[in-house]
């Protein structure tokens, strides 16, 4: 079996759907004999921020000296992003290794798409003898597949509301399926402030025997500077004792996912799971985390950011108010078929001058008569083109050289846009 014909086989497993649980995935661990266990590891859940979280710990881990295994979802243009060794994609070799290894055992258990991803990554961080995995969850927690792994430390960030049909469609509901990635004995950091979801963490990790670990505005980080290559903040437990970073990640929140990163790193030192953290700065300033205020540089230059829900399209606007005050641009907009258009929508006007909607190539896309009709209740000038590249295309022709063009939604269609343009993730 080669990659292409691996590919095929992985894709196809989507029909399986997501089924959460833990049934199959500790049945199929078992089977490999149970990877996870070979590798301190750390777990990241949450609304918003989590994939940049962590690729901030695995760029500050790496730069220290250690090796690290990255498993993140879902992926922008090529499967093998999900699964890094030292911030470098997996060979496509591996993958079509593994697969050929277990296809019968996957196809006889229905063990879905994400399930096989998630086991892959696990034996991966084995073979490859990381010193640390580091796994995002891929929906909720409490039955997500990563779920499996005893970390040396659990790492949530802001909860908001997001997958309402899933989780459920109140704070507290979702926080108790973020919760669940809590363990026995083992400390959680958090940069959730809304008191609904910090009161179900904190009651969740009392009910195990272990501690929340705060991570908060201001008294453990100030931002310093916003620009369009860079954000400056400081940082420390005591803010009489902070020291200067610098990410090249852009954005206010992003200092709160450094700060997160920055606390994790600092709990994984007082449990001597680690003991250099001298380069952290370095790290941070060298983050590898495209499709987040990504900037292509060119005529016109090109604004990637995977703004699919109200939070990541707030915390966007908020950028784009900070490094291009009072502008308003043409958006090439595709998203996923979801609940709270209108509050999306109240964010996205923001900035938007004229509005491109296009539709992503998946079965779960967005009715294009509810965005259309989202679109004139916030007053927006738009077309609907819904082929992504035919909408990249048409819209770069009316953007004036010097000018900005900004491509938003689900990472569907950044995906799409990014292997248009030949952008190698």
């Amino acid at each position: 079996m080669d990659y292409k014909e691996a590919l095929d086989f992985l894709l196809n497993l989507e029909l399986f759907g997501v089924k959460l649980g833990l049934t199959n995935i500790t049945k199929f661990l078992e089977r490999l004999g149970n990877p996870q266990n070979s590798y301190s590891s750390i777990h990241i859940g949450g609304t918003n921020g989590k994939g940049s979280v962590a690729a901030m710990i695995e760029s500050m881990l790496v730069i220290n000296g250690y090796k690290v295994g990255k498993f993140t979802s879902p992926h922008l243009v090529q499967y093998r992003e999900r699964f890094r060794i030292n911030k470098e994609k997996i060979p496509e070799e591996y993958i079509a290794d593994f697969v050929s290894d277990h296809r019968d055992y996957i196809k006889e258990e229905k063990i879905t798409f994400f399930e096989t991803a998630t086991a892959l990554a696990f034996q991966m961080f084995k073979d490859e003898k990381v010193d640390f995995g580091i796994a995002e969850v891929g929906l909720g927690g409490r039955l997500d597949a990563t779920n499996l792994l005893k970390p040396e430390v659990s790492v949530i960030t802001q909860i908001a509301l997001d997958h309402l049909k899933v989780l459920g469609d109140t704070i507290e509901k979702i926080a108790a399926e973020k919760a669940g990635i809590i363990k026995q004995g083992v400390p959680v950091v958090t940069s959730a402030s809304d008191p609904r979801a910090v009161n179900i963490l904190e009651s969740r990790a009392e009910e195990l025997g272990t501690s929340v670990v705060r991570v908060g505005f201001p008294d453990d980080f100030e931002i310093r500077s916003i620009s369009l290559s860079s954000t400056g903040f400081s940082y420390g437990v005591n803010s009489g004792e902070r020291k200067l970073y610098e990410t090249n990640m852009i954005g206010g929140h992003m200092v709160e996912n450094a700060a997160l990163a920055l606390r994790t790193l600092d709990v994984l030192k007082d449990r001597e799971v680690v003991k250099n953290i001298d380069h952290n700065g370095d790290g941070l300033r060298d983050v590898y985390w495209k499709g987040r205020f990504h900037i292509i540089d060119g005529s016109p230059k090109l604004i990637f950011d995977v703004a699919h829900n109200p939070n990541g399209m707030k915390a966007f606007a908020d950028t784009l108010e900070s490094v291009l005050p009072g502008r308003k641009f043409t958006v090439v907009f595709g998203v996923l078929q979801r609940r709270d258009f209108d509050l999306l929508f109240d964010q996205l006007a923001r900035f938007t001058k004229y509005l491109v909607i296009c539709k992503p190539n998946t079965g779960r896309a967005a009715v294009i008569e509810e965005i259309v009709s989202n679109a004139i209740s916030h007053n927006l000038k738009f077309t609907v083109i819904e082929n992504v590249a035919g909408a990249f295309d048409s819209a770069i022709e009316n953007v004036a050289s010097n000018d900005y063009l900004i491509v938003t939604g689900s990472h569907f269609t950044l995906g799409e846009v990014y292997s248009h343009i030949g952008f190698e993730i």
